[in-house]
């Protein structure tokens, strides 16, 4: 009976760890990568009219160079 118990606590436990290894390889890749799912956009920035401030510009660029999932920035100018 206690090779039984014995048993099962080393498969609960073999169980444990690869929860937490999977748990810690899934923050890893979130933290580090963007999550599973986003690989890398690419990122646009629009102008056109009459360009009276660079502001507006400013800010938009900052907002996408900040993103970790932006691999490239196109900015079209008409």
């Amino acid at each position: 009976m206690k090779s039984l118990f014995r048993l099962l606590g080393g498969l609960v436990a073999v169980f444990l760890i690869l929860i937490t290894l999977t748990g810690l390889v899934r923050f890893i890749r979130k933290a580090w990568f963007g999550g599973p799912g986003i690989r890398g956009h690419v990122s646009v920035i629009d102008l056109s009219g009459i360009i009276t401030s660079s502001h507006e510009f400013l800010r938009d660029l900052e907002e996408k160079l900040e993103d970790r999932g932006t691999k490239a920035l196109v900015v079209r100018i008409n």
